[in-house]
């Protein structure tokens, strides 16, 4: 394990951490995200012609909360590594996220097909499964969980439903739940800020992105700060 000394633990994690589990307005977000899905999708619904429609949703912080690992790491003043998020997949505690098996059991009694593709990891594709079973979410099976395969970013797995479906809505967390381009063509966050206006229409009305303060390309930017002059 990596340990941080006291002033690193309090941050970049520990104010995301409470954000996320503890405050009242990142549960609205999350219900307001997928009230909108489930608007986006019925409208979208009435444009699909010839392929069967689907829906495709990223897994964690956008239907599954891990955010008590964030809390372990913090709480240990340890940074993240593949041994111990290895275990969390495993044995980790989780919840949904609010309005998510309420949107993904719209989204099945409208005939729509579900896809779960997620950066966790193919080893750990039964704990995964079954993680996602005991929560009852629909349509849960080996063919419909997509996970991280070498050579398979998520730009490639969702090529894959495209060729047999119509998809006519995207939930994630991150920029890169959606398309390649804020992955492939945009190296930093100005770049992918310059996507975000580029693609502007979609957000809302074939993307849907929940909140989250706890990771994402941003990490590594600097801070701008006012300059108070004395």
């Amino acid at each position: 394990m990596s340990v941080l000394n006291a002033k690193e633990c309090v941050s970049p994690l520990t104010r995301s951490v409470k954000y996320h589990q503890q405050s009242a307005e990142i549960r609205a977000l999350q219900l307001q995200s997928y009230k909108m899905a489930k608007m986006v999708l019925d409208n979208n619904l009435k444009l699909v012609k010839d392929k069967k429609p689907a829906v495709i949703l990223d897994l964690d912080e956008t239907v599954l909360n891990t955010f008590d690992y964030a809390g372990y790491l913090v709480k240990n003043c340890i940074k993240y590594t593949p041994e111990t998020w290895d275990k969390f997949e495993k044995e980790g505690s989780l919840t949904l996220i609010p309005g998510a098996l309420d949107f993904l059991e719209y989204a099945n009694s409208k005939g729509v097909k579900i896809f779960y593709i997620s950066n966790r990891t193919q080893k750990n594709k039964a704990f995964t499964l079954k993680t996602l079973k005991s929560f009852k979410l629909p349509q849960v099976s080996e063919e419909s969980v997509l996970l991280k395969e070498k050579g398979k970013p998520k730009a490639v797995r969702r090529e894959l439903v495209a060729k047999d479906y119509a998809i006519v809505l995207q939930v994630g967390d991150t920029l890169h739940d959606f398309d390649a381009i804020f992955a492939k063509d945009a190296k930093n966050s100005q770049e992918q800020r310059a996507k975000v206006l580029q693609n502007a229409q979609k957000f809302g009305t074939e993307w849907i992105i929940l909140p989250n303060s706890l990771y994402g390309t941003w990490e590594d930017e600097p801070i701008k700060a006012w300059q108070n002059k004395k």
